[in-house]
């Protein structure tokens, strides 16, 4: 879609200052026909300074079509809307002859195939599924290298274990040992579609907590609670760092803890790498994942799939940088958004872990 010029955005905004004359108005349309939020896009400002916010984010964006479409929508009768669509809007929206390409979506990028798919090839061998034999199941989850012998996954994944080693129970009366816990790397669909690799098997370092537990953050109680934009305390990260009896990422090389994470934005891909329902190494790909990140940004919300299985799974953009950790499904089982842990948030918990670059990594 072509950017606005200055005088159509300045007729758009007249349009919908003459259509919305109150800020609460213009909110719900927002809201319940963009869903989206205005408070989020401008200030506490004027409801004119609102009004050019809410263009000026649509322009930049890509959504302009759409936020005409929803005005005229909501607002059918209105003739200085019907105006703009049909002398104003409708010119710029035609194609001419010379070009009838458009970018629709500006915020998808174009990429070079081949560096796009190593990246892809050298992340996968990285991510692991878990598997605890409790007394009565199997929990299953994913993790992934961060170092030569480090997985980050949730914590809820590995409570059991972590409780276990102190001769504590779970909730649901789970208590299991480290040898009770295995790591399945190259457990993936072989190319030919129908043959399922095996996979490599790892232990936990030893039976210690302290040798093997390196840095954990539980959940919050929040994050079984239907309560959209809750705030969790800054500790309440759902991660646990572990150390594994071997060093898999000697050979394998390990997916970075990015020192400037990317930043996340409504709209922005989120693609995940998992193991849902314990399958083998799945692809989750959203190029307009991103709903919204909470205020103090310690969790993120998205439209990306995962099923059962995924807990632990690492999340990307789509430059394949590291930008969440992936934690749980909508509490409220709406299913409406799934939600991770922003990898910022993370990073910024370790504090100088001592996790090595990785030489190769993306």
């Amino acid at each position: 879609m072509m950017a606005l010029t200055g005088s159509l955005a300045e007729q758009l905004s007249e349009a919908l200052g003459d259509a919305y004359r109150r800020r609460p108005e213009l909110r719900r349309m927002v809201r319940y026909k963009l869903d989206r939020n205005l408070d989020a896009i401008s200030g506490a400002g004027g409801l004119e300074d609102t009004i050019f916010d809410l263009v000026d984010r649509a322009d930049a964006e890509g959504w302009v079509d759409r936020l005409v479409a929803a005005a005229l929508e909501d607002k059918a009768g209105n003739s200085k809307l019907h105006e703009f669509y049909e002398k104003g809007w409708l010119a710029l929206a035609a194609p001419s002859r010379e070009s009838l390409e458009s970018l629709i979506k500006p915020k998808n990028k174009f990429f070079d195939f081949e560096p796009w798919v190593q990246h892809l090839i050298e992340i996968g061998p990285r991510v692991c599924r878990i598997a605890i034999d409790a007394s009565q199941h199997t929990v299953y989850g994913t993790g992934f290298l961060v170092g030569p012998d480090l997985v980050l996954t949730n914590y809820h994944v590995v409570e059991s274990v972590i409780l276990g080693e102190q001769g504590r129970t779970t909730a649901r009366g789970e208590c299991v040992t480290t040898g009770d816990v295995q790591f399945l790397f190259d457990y993936k669909t072989l190319p030919d579609g129908s043959t399922v690799n095996p996979g490599v098997r790892y232990l936990l370092n030893g039976s210690t907590l302290t040798n093997w537990l390196v840095h954990a953050s539980p959940p919050s109680p929040l994050d079984d609670k239907p309560r959209p934009g809750a705030v969790p305390e800054p500790d309440q990260l759902d991660f646990a760092l572990l150390r594994l009896a071997d060093s898999p990422g000697d050979m394998r090389g390990w997916i970075d803890l990015p020192c400037e994470p990317p930043e996340l934005t409504p709209g922005m891909a989120w693609f995940i790498l998992q193991h849902p329902r314990s399958k083998p190494l799945k692809l989750a790909i959203d190029t307009d994942g991103v709903i919204a990140v909470n205020a103090n940004g310690t969790r993120v919300t998205y439209t990306t799939n995962t099923e059962g299985g995924s807990s632990g799974s690492p999340c990307f953009n789509s430059d394949w940088i590291l930008a969440g950790l992936h934690h749980r499904g909508d509490p409220d089982f709406g299913h409406t958004s799934n939600e991770g842990i922003p990898i910022a948030a993370i990073v910024s918990a370790f504090g100088k872990p001592g996790i090595p670059k990785n030489r190769d990594s993306v």
